[in-house]
């Protein structure tokens, strides 16, 4: 067996929301966490920033921060819970760019929970927890349990300790609290400045175009020989990768047969109780009930009363008209008893007791007794029973986990393994990185809980290796049996032909429109009066494009920036959807700038500006951090392969 060296797993933390909570305190407002203890008491599991890998940026982790990793496993949980909740594939959220705003998301994070805690806004342990009991308290009483109950429901579905909580609510509390600092620290603009910007937005402007299509150059473009396939392949031939896929044997011990299977007898029940007698023997007990009064004379009426047979509360609210100085019945032990009332209590009979002087007044007291006793071995050995079988149930979990490193040390297969344990071995599907096969279908499905750290395994192990033994969901322990390794391969240029000559033909289309069009402009820039149509081509017209609005096709958004930045009756290009679009404006005009638009823009600017502010923080806190994003593993594991 290769030696190497294990990582302990992150911990499943929490991607807690930041939003305020209504009535700030000492400057700094407090947070609304309810959202993220809705989710968890669901069962829903997020990963926090704050669980990582310790080490470099290796092959296996997305993002280094400082002495912190992301791993591509704790960012895969992160990720894909995101994409679930707005039903998008991990393919089509890398091509749309989704996958690297949900990285650059935990990056920030981690960027703030660095800077927070240097700036050394860590709350207290016991103000977080009160903060968290607070907020489950509306959910308890919502669901007619008690807050530890609520508490928990979250913890069992996030499987984390409650100290763990409250360490991750405190690193999330702090970062929201830096940020709302920092976005309110930028200066407002001006209302010149959003007079002026009022203005810019109201602006239109009208253009005249010319779509030249890409495919109007198709029958220009001609058979593609074998070595225009063989160069296009190449170049793209990462698109045709087939990533490295693995296949392993997945060893599991359901520990939950250990206590069905474990007797006790009813023999070594009652040796256990016979041979620990002293346990269940329980010494003379004396209980009082009492009231404590200044005045002597009422004392003893209280005590007259009792006497003849009044409840000692209702003696004391007759004679006193309150009931502040009786005090409920509950367990004495001679030595915390001042010595007047040892001396008397000790002595004396069950019943009312005469009233007794001390420096706290006079004692009216009602003594109860309660006499020596041994449990009976039939009101108890249920209970010895059950502690028999925890301690024989956790010796034998010890001993079956120790076995079954042993035998994974000693390098046993899986199915040797077996000959001696009573454990299943799973036949798992060869999977990439991303826990999918060949055909995309995801693999342990069924072990959703513990799917992430059983691939996680699977990649960090030799061919022919067992990993350590690990803890599973549903009361279950096991291990990773990696069976082989398929290296990294492409897909071969016959069976990508098709596809590879599509994009080459695609290519040279876009390469001739791209030519016309800058011979086109030329033409245009030279003439002495450069209208389109010269071109000979349709003209068609876009009227009243404007900022704040969705431009109508061919125009695209990334185009109407650049328009707005063209002069009246110059010629210029950019990119549609169908091909290249040769433009001049026409005419601009202003529109009404009223005292709504104004306000608008206001605003728009505060947030611009804090925004912008928190932007550049952020950045000077990446430099100073060092943070490293591993785009390549990004690609591997997400872009879609052919």
């Amino acid at each position: 067996m290769h030696a190497r060296v294990r990582k302990n797993q992150g911990t499943l933390f929490i991607m807690a929301m930041s939003a305020l909570r209504q009535g700030a305190s000492g400057g700094i407002g407090k947070f609304i966490l309810f959202g993220f203890l809705v989710l968890a008491a669901g069962g829903l599991v997020f990963t926090d920033v704050g669980g990582f890998f310790r080490g470099g940026v290796g092959s296996m982790n997305v993002a280094k921060i400082g002495d912190d990793t992301i791993s591509i496993y704790d960012f895969d949980r992160t990720a894909r819970t995101t994409l679930n909740q707005i039903n998008m594939s991990a393919d089509q959220a890398y091509q749309m760019g989704y996958i690297n705003q949900i990285l650059q998301n935990e990056v920030r994070s981690l960027i703030l929970a660095n800077a927070a805690k240097d700036s050394g806004l860590q709350l207290s342990r016991s103000k977080v927890a009160n903060e968290i009991r607070d907020l489950i308290k509306p959910m308890a009483d919502q669901q007619g349990i008690s807050i530890e109950e609520m508490l928990d429901q979250i913890l069992n579905a996030q499987r984390i300790s409650e100290r763990q909580l409250v360490d991750d609510m405190n690193k999330q509390l702090s970062i929201d609290i830096l940020s709302y600092g920092l976005k309110g620290a930028f200066t407002q603009p001006s209302e010149v400045l959003a007079d002026d910007m009022a203005e810019f937005f109201s602006q239109t402007r009208d253009i005249e175009y010319v779509l030249v299509k890409y495919e109007d150059f198709a029958k220009e473009v001609a058979e593609p020989t074998e070595d225009d396939l063989n160069a296009q392949y190449q170049a793209t031939k990462e698109r045709f990768a087939i990533p490295e896929k693995r296949k392993i044997k997945l060893i599991t011990l359901n520990l939950a047969d250990i206590e069905a299977t474990t007797e006790v007898t009813e023999e070594e029940i009652r040796s256990e109780y016979d041979n620990n007698i002293e346990l269940f023997s329980h010494p003379e007990t004396r209980q009082i009930e009492q009231a404590i009064i200044e005045d002597k004379e009422q004392a003893q009426k209280v005590f007259d009363l009792v006497n003849t047979g009044t409840e000692l509360k209702k003696a004391v609210n007759d004679v006193l008209g309150n009931t502040t100085s009786y005090i409920p019945a509950n367990e004495v032990d001679e030595s915390n008893l001042l010595d007047e009332l040892a001396d008397a209590l000790f002595e004396a009979e069950e019943g009312p007791i005469e009233p007794v002087k001390t420096v706290l007044g006079y004692h009216v007291m009602i003594l109860d007794v309660v006499e020596p006793y041994v449990d009976v071995f039939e009101d108890v050995k249920d209970d010895i029973r059950k502690e028999i079988l925890e301690v024989r149930v956790a010796d034998a979990r010890f001993e079956l986990a120790n076995s079954l490193d042993d035998l994974l040390a000693g390098g046993a297969s899986p199915e040797e393994v077996k000959e001696q344990l009573s454990v299943d071995v799973i036949d798992v599907a060869p999977f990439s990185l991303n826990g999918v096969t060949a055909d995309n279908t995801p693999v342990l499905s069924d072990l959703a809980e513990d799917r992430a750290s059983i691939i996680s395994e699977a990649f960090e192990l030799y061919e022919g290796e067992s990993s350590q033994v690990l803890q599973l969901a549903n009361d279950k322990m096991g291990a990773v049996y990696l069976s082989s390794i398929t290296p990294k391969s492409y897909q071969a240029l016959d069976d990508v032909a098709e596809t590879v000559k599509q994009e080459w033909i695609n290519d040279q289309k876009r390469q001739l429109a791209t030519e016309y069009v800058a011979n086109a402009l030329t033409e245009l820039k030279d003439a002495a009066e450069p209208t389109l149509s010269l071109l000979e081509k349709q003209v068609e017209q876009a009227v009243a494009l404007s900022r704040s609005v969705a431009p109508q096709a061919p125009v695209t958004p990334q185009a109407l920036d650049d328009i707005f930045q063209k002069s009246v009756g110059e010629v210029f290009s950019f990119d549609a959807k169908e091909g290249l679009v040769i433009a001049s404006v026409k005419d601009y005009k202003f529109g009404d700038i009223g005292e709504e638009l104004k306000a608008s823009i206001s605003t728009r600017l505060d947030t611009e500006l804090e925004n912008e502010g928190f932007t550049l923080y952020i950045d000077e806190q990446q430099s100073k951090y060092n943070a490293i994003i591993n785009q390549r593993l990004l690609e591997q594991t997400y872009a879609p392969t052919r």
